[in-house]
């Protein structure tokens, strides 16, 4: 029994850029925004510190480039132009570089109608608004069609209505309280990108609900060991949060306790404090990349300390 083996070593690459011109691209866009933005209020104020109001104003936000789509863009044409020498047939052409570039400004109508009292000799201060809100090509944060980065794309339009209502309280001298509590629903009416029509969709990253209350505490001395004592707790929290168009991926209502107590003297200040303090396992942000899905977790528990000297 033999064996034998021989080894040869392996051909160059064979070099193909001979065989087609080189990819030339020569391409300048520009754009120019000029904007009016008129803002109409009403206000009565029937008591002290009492007061109702309307209002309408028109919002903007400017258009751009995305500058990071250059590669992407290059890339492009190379391959389109290496597919129209060897398999024409099969060969897309590429979307207008300002087509896939650049982006529109974004402008919106919206208006707000509220109230705002104080009670019990304004130890409650509460206030609640309503408001909707009309947009017309709306930005939104988008992924590269390669994976590798994201875009500001626009999105047809979109409208928003909702809620808020905030309360805010001196239960005692040196102790406060305060509860925010928001509700938006936002959703595209008219946004099809060729192959998918989101009309009714709820936008990325806009909580549907949002909520937040505290409880402060605050004591002076004079002439003592210490000059002065806080601590306060609060709870915040947000969700339903959708990441996509498509609303296939979400994050739930989540709420976040903290903690926080510390003492003065003088212009040395020591403080603990505590984050996330349940623990609450929650995402914050979510993202694509060579055609992986991944969501970016946020912060566990935390607690710690520091001293802060003010000059």
């Amino acid at each position: 029994m033999s064996l034998g083996m021989s080894m040869n070593p392996a051909a160059p690459p064979a070099d193909i850029s001979s065989m087609y011109e080189p990819s030339v691209m020569d391409e300048s866009i520009s754009q120019d925004f000029l904007q009016l933005l008129p803002k109409a209020s009403l206000k009565y104020e029937w008591a002290d510190g009492t007061f109702a109001y309307l209002s309408a104003a028109k919002g903007y936000k400017s258009g751009g480039y995305n500058i990071q789509m250059s590669a992407d863009v290059m890339q492009n044409r190379m391959q389109y132009d290496i597919m129209q020498k060897f398999s024409p047939q099969l060969a897309v052409e590429p979307s207008p570089v300002k087509e896939v570039m650049a982006y529109k400004p974004e402008t919106s109508w919206s208006y707000e109608a509220g109230i705002r009292s104080g009670l019990f000799d304004n130890r409650l201060t509460a206030e609640l608004t309503f408001f909707y809100m009309d947009i017309s090509d709306i930005q939104l944060t988008k992924f590269t069609a390669s994976g590798n980065g994201r875009i500001i794309a626009n999105a047809g339009k979109a409208e928003s209505y909702g809620t808020e209502l905030s309360l805010h309280a001196r239960l005692a001298d040196g102790l406060t309280a305060n509860a925010n509590y928001g509700y938006t629903h936002a959703t595209f009416r008219n946004y099809d990108n060729g192959r998918e029509d989101f009309k009714g969709k709820r936008i990325p990253y806009t909580p549907a609900h949002t909520l937040s209350l505290g409880l402060q505490y605050t004591k002076l001395w004079h002439n003592a060991a210490i000059d002065q004592f806080t601590a306060s707790a609060w709870c915040n929290g947000a969700g339903q949060i959708y990441w996509t168009e498509q609303n296939t991926l979400s994050q739930p209502f989540y709420g976040l306790l903290n903690l926080k107590a510390g003492i003065r003297k003088g212009i040395v200040s020591l403080n603990l404090w505590g984050r996330n303090l349940t623990d609450t396992g929650y995402s914050v942000f979510y993202f694509e990349t060579s055609d992986n899905a991944f969501m970016q977790a946020g912060r566990p528990l935390q607690v710690g300390a520091e001293v802060v000297v003010t000059f």
